[in-house]
């Protein structure tokens, strides 16, 4: 192994999964609901919690985004900017709401918005299978 000469700390993976799945009890998620908000299956959050090394950097990032163990922020960008006004503009339409209000997930430290709204999550219902109907045809456009 090289000289480590920037002094930057091997990741302890072991840490940061449990570090992960702590907050994520904390915050009464559930593996379903967390893959969810990740954006991965839940299959993959099983093999994090495993301390699985084989999951993509992008897919660790996600799951541990949504626990707040990575945050990326950069105000310079579009993104950054539209998200900086966007929360600015939200605080703006809340401020008069009452305190129990769902509104009041958003953090203090303006950094990230948490909470838990799996109360205010709806299935959808089942869509009724059509016996044999064949989807609707579209136009071409008149030329």
């Amino acid at each position: 192994m090289p000289a480590n000469p920037g002094r930057v700390e091997a990741l302890n993976w072991k840490s940061v999964v449990a570090e992960a799945i702590r907050r994520r009890r904390s915050e009464k998620l559930t593996q379903k609901e967390h893959a969810a908000l990740a954006g991965v299956s839940i299959p993959t959050i099983v093999a994090f919690d495993r301390g699985e090394e084989t999951l993509t950097l992008a897919k660790v990032f996600d799951i541990l985004r949504v626990v707040g163990l990575v945050f990326e922020r950069d105000s310079n960008s579009v993104q950054g900017a539209f998200v900086s006004d966007a929360l600015t503009r939200w605080r703006e339409l809340t401020k008069k709401l009452p305190d129990n209000s769902p509104h009041t997930a958003t953090s203090a430290d303006d950094n990230a918005c948490v909470g838990d709204f799996s109360s205010h999550l709806v299935s959808a219902p089942p869509r009724p299978r059509s016996a044999g109907r064949q989807p609707p045809r579209r136009c071409r456009p008149a030329r």
